[in-house]
């Protein structure tokens, strides 16, 4: 199975789904929405205001495996390791 990943910056939004159609989504956790098939199987997950969610862990991530580009771009942005 393909996965489709799409981040929309307007809304803030993380989109992960195997391109069924699924319903109207049900909230299954705090900013976390889930999208359903007829089957009652997951088809698609919504994650809202991802950038504030994913980005303490992108940062932990970026910093570890790429040392010198997280100094770079926690230094544009303030702060430091």
């Amino acid at each position: 199975m393909k996965l489709k990943i799409y981040y929309d910056p307007e809304t803030d939004t993380l989109d992960i789904g195997n391109g069924r159609p699924g319903n109207d989504g049900q909230p299954v956790a705090e900013r976390l929405v889930a999208f359903f098939d007829e089957n009652d199987e997951v088809v698609s997950i919504t994650l809202e205001n991802a950038s504030e969610v994913l980005a303490p862990f992108l940062k932990e991530r970026i910093a570890e495996q790429y040392p010198n580009i997280a100094t770079s771009i926690l230094r544009d942005e303030g702060q430091t390791l």
